[in-house]
């Protein structure tokens, strides 16, 4: 057995201890301070900032779908940063352009690191 063949599960138990890891790191900030938006932004942030440094480590070959796998952690790990950011921004100040505004320009990071690959 090569050690290729390993990577794929190598890789998805990684994922699955990273998600532990930012639920728990949720729970314990919903308890320090009792704010759902909070306990449910912060774990989809963590878990965006792994996809972004693991898409660097993906396949960036293009499927047959025209994408790779690389480029479609970018893309999630940008989302889910955007997304909780936005949902961080939006329950600290109460505004919620600040949180569009902030959505916007990360996923245009996405799209200028996309461009830059």
């Amino acid at each position: 057995m090569s050690d290729n063949e390993n990577a794929p599960k190598r890789s998805g138990n990684t994922t699955a201890i990273v998600v532990l890891l930012a639920i728990v790191i949720g729970l314990l900030l919903y308890y320090a301070m009792p704010s759902i938006v909070v306990a449910i932004c912060v774990p989809i942030m963590i878990i965006g900032v792994y996809e972004i440094a693991v898409s660097f480590t993906r396949n960036s070959n293009p499927d047959r779908f025209g994408t790779s796998d690389s480029t479609a952690a970018l893309f999630w790990g940008f989302l889910f940063l955007a997304i909780g950011g936005a949902g961080m921004i939006h329950s600290f100040t109460g505004n919620i352009i600040f949180a569009i505004v902030f959505f916007l320009i990360i996923m245009i990071f996405f799209f200028l690191a996309k461009k830059h690959n």
